[in-house]
């Protein structure tokens, strides 16, 4: 429910599950790229992030955030 911020979506999933319409191989293989693509949207927010660290005192590495 986190990666289809729709919910429209989400009760057509379940729908065409519950009636067989939807196979657990495809709609797993959707679900992986959803996941992908929030993975990689965040490492990529997670590298500005810590880029910026040293405008709030910190350092990364060696244990550090």
């Amino acid at each position: 429910f986190h990666l289809i911020p729709d919910d429209k979506e989400i009760v057509e999933i379940y729908h065409e599950c519950r009636s067989g319409k939807r196979m657990c191989g495809p709609c797993k293989a959707y679900t992986a790229e959803l996941m992908a693509d929030f993975l990689r949207g965040h490492q990529e927010e997670r590298e500005i992030a810590r880029e910026r660290l040293g405008e709030y005192g910190l350092v990364s590495g060696q244990g550090e955030v």
